[in-house]
């Protein structure tokens, strides 16, 4: 499999503004939000290459700007990525 994950070069204000559109676009972000299976550790890059995921999994569309492909499953501890 192949996931969608955070560039090293995706700056933190790239990664918020992209988590709050996909957020307010329909996405479920209950996973990253407290309590959520994604939410710790509480690190907007693990939250952003989660929603990133979630967005190439729903769209087919691996943000190019902020994105990259990995073929290691990101998953850890409770947070499972699809």
């Amino acid at each position: 499999g192949d996931w969608c994950v955070v560039k090293f070069t995706a700056s933190d204000a790239a990664m918020q503004s992209f988590i709050d559109t996909a957020c307010s676009s329909g996405l479920d972000c209950s996973a990253i939000k407290p309590g959520g299976s994604c939410f710790d550790p509480n690190i907007l890059r693990s939250h952003a290459s989660y929603m990133l995921d979630l967005n190439y999994r729903k769209n087919n569309v691996c943000q190019q700007d902020i994105g990259t492909i990995a073929i290691t499953d990101p998953s850890y501890g409770s947070c499972h990525y699809p």
